[in-house]
């Protein structure tokens, strides 16, 4: 009876203070609330009031805060959500107000009042161009309750923005006291156990146990559930790649947004969850780089973390947290966790050499990290995400001593750089990609003395309140959502690739040639447009540092440059790349089975493999399933084929595979596996198994045809340089045409310095450097024959690499390195001259290959390594009357077509060549093709050319085809070289 009068009291109370607002009588409400709150508890209509009140004062900052803690007092108060419409109404933030009325007019029972709220909602369509009534479900990839991650604020952040939001946590499993579960026993369980976050509500499903066995779970069901009941559109918003698996069960019309933080192992489901989303977002710019090249569908993009500009505020500005107040000024922050990814040496020793700064750490740290004790150095442990803004707010810096070139910061996005941003802190970070911004207010270092140096500099200089102010706001979470949202509605003009390229780019500055990792991201946006100086780059990055990251980017644009002898070399030579994969290529490549699979699988990318060119039985196909982590259906195909099919046997993948997967059930043909895998390693890499790396000695020697003439101090410098090669036989030939002065001070150079394994040639001086290499062949033993100016250099790496890719494939005759050229016998300064270049000339067709080789300027394609044999046909042409008497020019383009009809040229990306491009070849200058046209001589001389490039062919193709091609060729050359006709 007591609290029935109660009631009645603070009903008549409540019905007071609203005819007072009516009545417009705002400080007798106010004061009557007053009186209120001092003998209750938070009540959802006096909240509503104090809004209503504080909107009629034009103080909507109070209001707000008056209808959310309403909301967490009664979340589904219809009044609320509709005050919440009108105050964002009277913001003009009229997306948000229609949002919410939406919302109050599902709460609301009574139709007059639906009907005012939809003409609500009618009027402010007209203002607002797209407004789309969304329920947003998210698949979390952690509970509500974990320390805050994207997943929370997130959610959080489109609850603010007015949409239904349901969270559903990850499973937690339940013990069942019998049985007899059913799905309603296990939904209606769920149901009662919703809670509310705000106006996020929040689904544990659950999976029930009985007696340690799994009986079913519930999840899939939550889900759907809350697709049949949704009257607006549904948006899955994923986080784990395996949620596929959620999706391929539910029915329904929805969108799936694919969330991608880090980059999952699993990734085969990954690869399904892209092809199913709609829109997929990455948090940092290797992902999106990453996601972008594993779809064609256009609808990567990138989404990168933010703050929560609401949750740091600081009302209480001059009250310091009580474990702060000691700690003496200037105060550097660090926030968040400790572990694997903090380097602790850096920091200890900024810590030791800054004794007149405080610096503070906030956050679970790993006692094994954090464990000595400086007296500058202040361990505060965790504190509520509430809290955090009033510590940032006493600080003077915020620092990110985390591991600067490891696999792990990759992909590292930090929260916690935002909320050091918004909270007004300059940052001092480790040289992370994504801290790279064209900012003012962060510094990037490569070092403890660069990271001394930029605290010294924040401590001394205050950075620019605008500049921070404008980024805080561009970098909310609720922007991050908008965002999101605009990815969802197709309007993401401005988020499409050459747009984030563009201003990549634009940020990253003149810190691409300092940073690694920056620069093998860069390579991919210049592939985009120039695939082989994107493959420059990536080789320059991956030389610079090796780490998987900058392996894989650079073993795709080989892939994608065709360079495929080039990283096959690349992968058996690096020790990051287990040895097991190293031993299945070259088994595949003696085999004639996939290589690029192998390649893919080399560099943890799997996502590239052609599932659909796979026999779902076949081993190969069990590998892939290994390799993603399907080891069950991975066992079950190789114990089929172990009984019927013996490329079990022989494949060292599978082998090994076989062995780890039978070691786990302890089955006893472990063993036979372990012994197989490690014959065929000794058989594959003629190492003992004990050893770790490939044993990389190269026994090929080759001969090097060294032409000169009338140029001693060239040649000198030129024997000396070949006489330093340590890791292949060399054999040198000095085919000299000088006059005879010069003969006599060659002959005595090589006298005095007894060069080993040099033979000289003498020829009369009006000998072309073709007729020599013709004649001297017959004298060559060796299987290899490389061609060398004595003012130019061949790499021994580059003839090395290019004798790999020859012995790889029988049908490469020559490989065509990178060329880079010095001036005025100046090599302290060598510069890269892409131009001497072409893409892999790999066709069957010779007449394909020619086409290619033609697209563009005509590389040179003689001061390289060939096969001998080659060298003898072209050679054995070139001997021809008619062909003698060819001007220089005709003869040059001569041996570059017949070296592209005879056999394929591949392209690596190894350096070769190097020239002195002031000076002639043999100081002869030499009349173009131009010269001719214009003499109107041409096509007597090329008639001859073209004769003589049938004759090479003849055999396989009739002449007229051969002198068509020819031609094509010819007239493709002229026009993109020249602009000019050989019929002009």
């Amino acid at each position: 009876m007591k609290d029935s009068s109660l009631n009645r009291e603070t009903d008549l109370l409540k019905k007071n203070i609203e005819l007072l607002i009516n009545a417009g009588d705002i400080e007798n409400s106010k004061f009557l609330i007053a009186e209120f709150e001092v003998l209750n508890q938070k009540d959802i209509d006096i909240q509503n009031m104090k809004a209503i009140i504080s909107m009629v004062e034009n103080n909507y900052v109070d209001a707000e805060k008056h209808l959310w803690e309403g909301i967490c007092v009664d979340p589904e108060n219809a009044d609320t959500l509709f005050n919440l419409a009108y105050l964002n109404e009277l913001l003009g933030e009229y997306s948000k107000s229609i949002n919410f009325f939406r919302q109050a007019c599902r709460k609301t029972e009574d139709l007059q009042r639906k009907f005012t709220i939809n003409q609500n909602i009618k009027k402010l369509c007209e203002v607002v161009s797209s407004s789309i009534d969304r329920k947003f479900i998210v698949l979390a990839s952690c509970s509500l309750s974990a320390s805050l991650q994207r997943v929370h604020h997130v959610s959080r952040a489109l609850m603010e923005l007015g949409h239904e939001v349901e969270y559903i946590e990850p499973l937690v499993e339940v013990t069942a006291s019998n049985e007899q579960v059913t799905d309603k026993t296990l939904l209606d369980f769920s149901r009662r156990n919703i809670v509310w976050d705000g106006l996020v509500r929040v689904h544990t499903p659950v999976s029930a146990y009985f007696e340690g066995r799994y009986l079913l779970d519930n999840f899939v069901d939550i889900v759907q559930n809350l697709i049949d009941q949704s009257e607006n559109e549904v948006v899955l918003i994923c986080y784990l790649p395996s949620h596929v698996d959620i999706i391929n069960q539910l029915s329904g019309r929805f969108k799936v947004m694919y969330e991608c933080l880090i980059d999952h192992n699993d990734v085969e489901k990954e690869r399904q969850i892209m092809e199913k989303a709609d829109v997929i977002t990455t948090t940092s710019t290797a992902l999106y780089l990453d996601k972008y090249l594993k779809t064609t569908k256009g609808n990567v993009f990138l989404s990168k973390n933010a703050a929560n500009i609401n949750a740091l505020k600081v009302t209480t500005e001059n009250i310091i947290p009580d474990d702060l107040c000691n700690i003496p000024s200037p105060r550097i922050c660090y926030l968040g966790t400790v572990d694997s990814w903090f380097d602790k040496e850096l920091f200890y020793e900024v810590v030791r050499t800054n004794k007149d700064k405080s610096f503070v750490v906030i956050g679970p740290a790993n006692e094994a990290i954090l464990n000595e004790r400086e007296d500058n150095l202040y361990i505060l442990g965790s504190k509520e995400h509430s809290e955090i803004g009033q510590y940032l707010k006493h600080m003077r810096l915020g620092i990110l001593p985390l591991k600067g070139y490891t696999e792990l910061v990759v992909n590292s996005a930090p929260i916690k750089f935002y909320e050091y941003v918004i909270s007004g802190l300059p940052v001092v970070s480790m040289n992370l990609p994504e801290m790279v911004i064209n900012q003012n207010f962060v510094r990037t270092c490569n070092d403890v003395k660069e990271f001394n140096e930029a605290i010294g500099h924040f401590i001394e200089n205050d950075v620019s309140e605008n500049e921070i102010y404008e980024f805080a706001n561009k970098n909310t979470w609720t922007s991050r959502c908008l965002q999101m949202i605009s990815f969802l509605n197709e309007e993401s003009q401005q988020h499409k690739k050459e747009l984030v390229f563009k201003n990549l780019t634009m940020n990253w500055g003149t810190n691409i040639d300092s940073n690694l990792i920056l620069l093998s991201m860069y390579s991919l946006i210049i592939a985009e447009k120039d695939e082989r100086e994107g493959l420059h780059l990536a080789r320059k990055a991956y030389s610079g540092f090796s780490l998987l990251y900058t392996l894989k980017n650079y073993i795709r644009l080989l892939i994608m440059n065709n360079q495929l002898s080039t990283a096959i070399e690349v992968v058996l030579n690096d020790e990051k790349v287990h040895k097991k994969y190293k031993v299945e290529l070259l088994y595949a490549i003696e085999n004639d089975r996939d290589v690029y699979s192998i390649l893919y699988f080399c560099i943890k990318d799997n996502s590239k493999i052609h599932l659909n060119e796979m026999d779902q039985q076949s081993v190969e196909y069990a590998n892939y399933l290994y390799e993603t982590g399907n080891i069950n259906e991975a066992l079950q195909i190789y114990w089929k084929n172990s009984q019927s099919n013996y490329h079990i046997h022989d494949s060292p993948m599978s082998s090994h595979n076989m062995w780890e997967l039978l070691e786990i059930i302890k089955h006893n043909r472990s063993s036979y596996f372990k012994e197989r895998y490690e014959s065929l390693c000794e058989k594959y890499l003629a190492i003992d198994e004990r050893e770790s790396q490939l044993d990389l000695t190269f026994s090929k020697s080759v001969t090097v045809l060294v032409i000169t003439r009338n140029r001693p101090h060239l040649l000198e410098r030129c024997l000396k340089y070949f006489s330093g090669f340590k890791s292949i036989d060399i054999r040198i030939r000095v085919l000299d045409g000088s006059d005879q002065g010069f003969k006599d001070n060659n002959i005595n150079l090589l006298q005095k310095y007894n060069f080993p394994n040099v033979i000289y040639y003498h020829y009369d001086n009006d000998l072309s450097p073709l007729d020599r290499i013709t004649q001297v062949l017959d004298h060559v033993d060796e299987e290899y024959c490389a061609i060398c100016a004595d003012d130019d250099f061949l790499s021994e790496e580059g003839i090395i690499s290019s004798i790999k890719i020859m012995e790889l494939n029988k049908d490469i005759v020559t490989v065509k390195g990178r060329s880079f050229i010095y001036v005025n016998d100046d090599t302290t300064k060598i510069f890269d001259f892409p131009r001497d270049s072409c893409e892999s000339l790999l066709d069957d067709s010779p007449f394909e290959r020619i086409n290619k080789l033609t697209l563009n300027w005509v590389p040179q394609l003689i001061y390289l390594v060939f096969r001998k044999e080659t060298l003898k046909i072209v050679t054995e042409m070139l001997k021809r009357e008619d062909v003698r008497k060819l001007p220089f020019v005709f003869t040059e383009y001569l041996w570059y077509f017949s070296i592209t009809l005879i056999g394929k040229v591949e392209n690596s990306d190894n350096p070769l060549n190097f020239r002195d491009f002031s000076i002639d070849s043999e100081g002869n200058k030499v009349d173009g093709f131009p010269k001719f046209i214009a003499e109107g001589t041409f096509e007597m001389h090329y008639a001859i050319f073209k004769s003589a490039l049938v004759s090479l062919l003849e055999k396989s193709y009739s002449s007229e085809e051969i002198a068509k091609h020819v031609d094509q060729s010819m007239d493709l050359f002229l026009l993109n070289s020249w602009g000019l006709s050989r019929l002009n």
